[in-house]
C-alpha cells in the first residue's frame, strides 16, 4: 500500500546540529558532556519538534560485548528562566532519553542511531558508558530532530 496523501510520516529538520565532534575517552559507568553544542528546538530551522534522530559515532581499543549499552542522557536547560537541571553524573541520571547498543568490535568507527521522543525544547546530550569498555577519544554525537505530519 502506497503512503497516500494527509498520511501521518516522519518529518526531519533540514538542520542536523554536531553536539560533540571529537570526545574526550569515557571511562566504563562514567558520563561526559557532549559540549560542542546544546540544542534549541524553538528556532525556526526546528520548528518545535519534539523528537530527534541521534547518530553516534565511537570506537573502543578493546571489543565491548554485544548490545551493551550506550546511554544518552537529555539535561534540560532554562526550565525556569535561565535555571537547567542539575548536570547528571554516574550515580544520577533523571531523563535517560535514548539507548544506543554496541556491537562487539574494537579499533574502528562503529556508527549507531537511537530515536528520542518528547525531548526537553532545550538541552544538553550526555553519554553513560556502560560498555564495560573505554570509549576512545574522537567520539561524535548528532542529532536531527523530528516529528510526525501529514504527506502533502
Amino acid at each position: 500500500m502506497p503512503i497516500q496523501t494527509n498520511d501521518a510520516i516522519r518529518k526531519y529538520s533540514s538542520n542536523t546540529l554536531i553536539l560533540e565532534n571529537n570526545g574526550a575517552s569515557i571511562t566504563s559507568t562514567s558520563v561526559m558532556a557532549a559540549d560542542d553544542l546544546t540544542y534549541d528546538l524553538s528556532t525556526t530551522d526546528h520548528a518545535d519538534a519534539p523528537n530527534a534522530t541521534f547518530a553516534l559515532r565511537c570506537q573502543f581499543s578493546s571489543a565491548p560485548a554485544n548490545n551493551t549499552p550506550v546511554v544518552l542522557i537529555l539535561q534540560a536547560l532554562d526550565i525556569d528562566g535561565t535555571n537547567d537541571e542539575p548536570d547528571p553524573d554516574s550515580g544520577y541520571q533523571p531523563r535517560r532519553s535514548a539507548v544506543f547498543l554496541i556491537k562487539g568490535v574494537a579499533s574502528s568507527n562503529l556508527y549507531v542511531s537511537a530515536d528520542a521522543y518528547e525531548i526537553p525544547r532545550k538541552g544538553k546530550a550526555w553519554l553513560l558508558n556502560q560498555t564495560n569498555q573505554t570509549i576512545s577519544s574522537g567520539w561524535g554525537l548528532k542529532m536531527t530532530a523530528f516529528t510526525y505530519g501529514p504527506k502533502v
